[in-house]
């Protein structure tokens, strides 16, 4: 028979172990392990990539949606910087030299900012790739300012975009698209220069050009309006 004083510790025993029976400790891994559920994102994010030329052009963006709302002096205040998209700053990125907007831009890649007005946009080419929002801009850091007029588009875009179209030989327009405002860039490569160095390398090398090559070379210099002699 058991004793009512060791009845007693008995009990206390069962009732401060009965937790850890009905519910036994895991490993901290397995206890920290969540199910992890997946949202779509508000603001898609979205890479354009386009060969203009010989040089690849990349831009990393999310691209919000209007929602029926005032876009541009609106959602987008006039006179302040912006991170041109949503969810992080823009990124863009260069294989080669190229001329943007009138403005040599080396190779590279860049953050993406611009400042929109009514009557003229100012796109920021940042040598500060890593930088994480508008907050966090240095203009010190600028590798170009470039200037663009705005133009008014007769369908509204839902979607904000940025492409590049007119993709002509060594040319591009790099076009803003948002609402019913388009604001275009022109891009033009370092084909020139690109293509005269490996001309210029194979002929000092005394290297017979192939009759293909040659044909080429010289549908090159008359496209060019360079010296064919």
């Amino acid at each position: 028979m058991i004793q009512p004083s060791r009845f007693r510790s008995l009990l206390l025993f069962a009732s401060f172990a009965l937790p850890f029976v009905a519910e036994p400790l895991l490993p901290g891994s397995l206890q920290a392990e969540e199910k992890k559920i997946e949202f779509p994102a508000a603001s898609q994010h979205s890479v354009v990539k386009q060969r203009v030329g010989l040089t690849d052009v990349e831009i990393d963006y999310s691209r919000p949606n209007k929602n029926d709302r005032e876009i541009f002096g609106g959602l987008v205040p006039y006179g302040r910087l912006w991170r041109t998209g949503a969810n992080a700053v823009t990124k863009i990125r260069f294989s080669h030299p190229v001329t943007l907007g009138g403005k040599e831009i080396p190779a590279g890649e860049y953050a993406l900012f611009t400042i929109p007005t009514a009557g003229e946009w100012t796109i920021i080419i940042s040598k500060d790739a890593r930088v994480q929002s508008a907050a966090d801009y240095k203009q010190e850091n600028d590798a170009a300012r470039i200037t663009a007029q705005p133009e008014t588009i007769p369908v509204a875009i839902e979607t904000f975009t940025i492409e590049l179209g007119d993709v002509k030989g060594a040319s591009a327009t790099l076009n803003f698209l948002w609402d019913k405002t388009c604001v275009p860039v022109k891009l033009t490569t370092s084909d020139v220069e690109q293509v005269q160095a490996q001309l210029d390398a194979v002929i000092s090398s005394g290297t017979p050009l192939d009759p293909r090559t040659a044909y080429q070379a010289a549908a090159f210099y008359y496209d060019n309006n360079k010296d064919m002699n």
